[in-house]
């Protein structure tokens, strides 16, 4: 097996591992942003001022989150175009003869 088709594998596997921790994150993010919400609601003890700093601090770990996603997706894009291009070097190296 040729290195850039075993990379390749590895990091379709990376990024599949990725994928699932950012999707167990996000329902886990969700799960809380839903707690959070039922608790203010229910405690009108707590401080117009705290509320608005807990609901801000919430959109931030949300961005946050969705930045790094997005940034994620992109890095691997760029990974997967480099392990192409390395591809096509192999196949123009090997006079595009393929190894048994």
């Amino acid at each position: 097996m040729e290195h850039t088709e075993i990379s390749k594998q590895l990091s379709g596997l990376y990024h599949i591992t990725l994928e699932n921790s950012l999707n167990t994150l996000n329902a886990f993010q969700d799960y809380t942003e839903k707690v959070v919400n039922i608790s203010l609601e229910q405690s009108p003890w707590i401080p117009e001022e705290s509320r608005k700093f807990i609901l801000s601090w919430v959109k931030a770990y949300r961005k946050g989150y969705d930045d790094f996603k997005v940034a994620a997706t992109e890095q691997y894009k760029h990974v997967d175009s480099l392990l192409s291009m390395g591809n096509m070097a192999e196949s123009i190296v090997s006079g595009g003869r393929t190894k048994k």
